[in-house]
């Protein structure tokens, strides 16, 4: 298996343990009577940034990703769920990394992964979008000796 997809396999594996939510949870109330109800487009347009539509930028931007390892050159591979708030034009106005469930710090690569997460750009939805995302760090292979 290449690099590539184990990391792939290891990414999709991780994306089952994301989340997705709209900035406001509550569910609201439908119009009142005397209000026109919305066309079916425009509802259609404040939807939150899908999980493909996360995985699609993220996996583009994977060299800027990766590069978060040039100092540490970490061995394993890291996985370092990070927390987005994503406005309704694509920008990513808030990011950190997710706290540990064991109450470990976040690894010094977070902070690197954090600028990353700033530059991406997701597609426009008109809605403020909250999102958990593993962004993984494949660790360096070593060489094997030659036989």
């Amino acid at each position: 298996m290449s690099n590539f997809t184990v990391r792939r396999f290891i990414l999709v594996a991780s994306m089952l343990f994301c989340q997705l939510a709209l900035a406001d949870d509550t569910k609201e109330p439908p119009p009142p009577a005397d209000q026109p109800e919305l066309p079916f487009k425009l509802l259609a347009a404040i939807k939150p940034v899908t999980m493909e539509d996360v995985d699609k930028v993220v996996e583009a931007s994977d060299k800027a990703v990766q590069s978060c390892n040039r100092k540490s050159k970490r061995a394993e591979t890291l996985a370092v769920m990070m927390n987005m708030t994503i406005d309704g034009d694509g920008n990513v106005t808030e990011v950190e990394a997710a706290p540990e469930d064991d109450g470990a710090k976040a690894p010094p690569e977070a902070v690197c992964l954090a600028k990353v997460a700033k530059k991406l750009k997701f597609p426009a939805t008109g809605t403020v979008s909250h999102v958990s995302y593993p962004f993984m760090i494949v660790g360096r292979v070593k060489a094997s000796p030659a036989l």
